[in-house]
């Protein structure tokens, strides 16, 4: 099921520090990309300004609560989380603590401590079932590999090829988190640096499509006509299918032996 949640964008709303590590450590495993908001009041601002797939809500916080946050997204129709689902995880499980979590917009209510696998299969089960995230695998007809490039280059050195290939299965996933990074905090100057960069390790692998996304992201930021919404479909659909190349570069490799 972990493909399943690949590249997810996570909010985690926390603002206990060790329940922040615990949850994004699992975040991690299942390959999302996430941030975090210290209290309600963060939360309301950083939904604002960047779409989540998914908002994973603490009730009890400092300066604004999970609830007041949730109502303040739900009623703001210009923000573009106004119907992204929201999960609330707390330690309170009383019936009138879950009316209020419910009432408030909440969709669903999991108390704390939480089993890491059983959380997992009922986050997958709800997005399906709400219909709210489309939860895409990769269209491996884009995902085109090809060595021609490097072999020419390196004039038929295989340790070359070895070389370059592990170099690029070493960096990709640093650059691309950078990436989905940076688009979160609208950082666009790093946003053009990481597509720039992915840009020719792209074609070096024979990656066509995927160079032709980066050069796409490239120029919405050279030319200053920033889509949003399009940057963030183009950033997930190279994560996702730069993810499901990395299994068929390894395979390639191993025809050079």
């Amino acid at each position: 099921m972990k493909a399943l949640l690949d590249n997810v964008s996570v909010l985690v709303v926390e603002d206990n520090l060790m329940n922040q590590k615990l949850i994004t450590r699992v975040l991690d495993t299942w390959g999302c990309v996430y941030k975090v908001a210290n209290n309600g009041e963060e939360a309301v601002n950083m939904t604002g300004r960047v779409k989540y797939d998914l908002i994973l809500m603490d009730i009890h916080m400092p300066v604004m609560d999970g609830c007041t946050a949730t109502i303040h997204i739900r009623k703001n129709k210009k923000n573009p989380n106004q119907h992204t689902p929201i999960i609330a995880l707390t330690a309170a499980a009383m019936m009138d603590e879950r009316t209020r979590v419910l009432n408030a917009g909440i969709n669903a209510f999991y108390t704390k401590p939480f089993s890491p696998k059983e959380l997992k299969k009922e986050i997958i089960e709800f997005l399906q079932k709400e219909g709210t995230i489309v939860i895409e695998t990769p269209d491996m007809s884009n995902i085109n590999i090809s060595f021609d490039y490097l072999n020419e280059f390196g004039g038929g050195d295989s340790s070359f090829i070895r070389m370059m290939v592990e170099t690029f299965l070493e960096e990709a996933p640093k650059t691309l988190d950078n990436l989905g990074s940076a688009f979160q905090d609208r950082d666009w100057e790093t946003v053009y640096r990481s597509a720039h960069s992915l840009k020719p390790n792209y074609m070096s692998l024979g990656m066509g499509v995927q160079q032709e996304v980066a050069i796409e992201i490239e120029e919405m930021v050279k030319t200053d006509s920033i889509d949003e919404p399009k940057m963030l479909l183009l950033i997930q659909q190279l994560q996702r299918e730069t993810s499901a190349s990395y299994q068929l570069l390894r395979d390639k490799l191993y025809e050079l032996d």
